[in-house]
């Protein structure tokens, strides 16, 4: 039908957007059914809602959280694989912190702030929710000299807002050292968590710490055991990410290929002995 193409277009952006919800949720589903799902806050939240009647209220909860997770998790990986010299200061700070033989753990987090700073670097620099949760004014406002009356819609550019040069110099860099002074957590530096990776106001998402924290942790697992770099492909040429991004509810980077190898013949043994226990 002629002039239809934007629902042909907005079917397209649906499937994306519900896939990038429910990829990781379902997989942590999959793991429950067939028993081998580990013991985490996913697990136990699925399991009490269950108990208690809210499983469906529950199940589009978690999937909105993981989505928005992996999707940080997504930039860590990439901003590691583009700037090996932050992934090399994070290590040796996780090296010095944590010695051999053993994971971080939250008890660490304070040991550990340019890790932190990287992390918080992430949202800034990934932007991961682009736009803001619309809302009505409740009274007329003025913005910059434009005149906005009691009910207009505003939709605020998170993005815009963590890439602001007046802010954040180089916006487009990634330097974790804006947020460090001397050597420790600068708390005068303008934080994207609080001013604008979750939300406003009113519409702040709820589940901020939750995903604060577990995405600092998985980083620091990450680093504290794995090198990220750059694949290569047959011929030996290096394989760049391409530099675009898939835009949505949340914005991610198109697929990329990288390397990721054991820090050392301990983490091999380990990994091994974990995936024959499994099987």
């Amino acid at each position: 039908m002629p002039g239809a193409g934007w629902k042909r277009r907005a079917m397209a952006w649906r499937k994306h957007t519900e896939a990038a919800f429910a990829a990781p949720f379902k997989t942590m589903k999959d793991a429950m059914a067939n028993g081998t799902a580990k013991p985490c806050f996913c697990v136990r939240t699925l399991q009490n809602a269950e108990a208690n009647g809210e499983l469906e209220s529950e199940e589009r909860h978690i999937q909105a959280a993981s989505g928005n997770m992996f999707s940080v998790l997504e930039t860590f990986m990439l901003a590691m694989l583009l700037h090996p010299e932050v992934q090399q200061l994070a290590q040796a700070e996780l090296d010095r912190v944590l010695g051999s033989g053993r994971l971080p753990t939250f008890a660490d987090q304070e040991s550990l702030p340019y890790l932190s700073a990287v992390m918080t670097e992430c949202l800034r620099w990934g932007a991961i929710v682009p736009l803001a949760l619309p809302h009505v004014l409740t009274e007329n406002d003025e913005y910059h000299g434009y005149f906005l009356p009691k009910g207009t819609i505003v939709i605020a550019s998170s993005f815009h807002v963590l890439h602001d040069e007046e802010v954040y110099p180089e916006p487009s860099a990634f330097k974790p050292e804006r947020f460090l002074k001397d050597g420790e957590i600068d708390p005068s530096a303008r934080n994207p968590v609080m001013v604008a990776s979750f939300g406003y106001g009113r519409r702040v998402c709820p589940g901020r710490s939750l995903a604060e924290q577990f995405t600092w942790l998985m980083a620091a697992c990450i680093l504290a055991t794995f090198d990220i770099s750059k694949a290569v492909d047959r011929d030996g040429n290096v394989i760049e990410p391409s530099g675009r991004y898939i835009m949505g509810l949340a914005r991610r980077h198109e697929a990329f290929e990288c390397q990721i190898k054991p820090r050392s013949s301990e983490v091999r043994d380990f990994i091994k002995n974990s995936v024959a226990s499994e099987q």
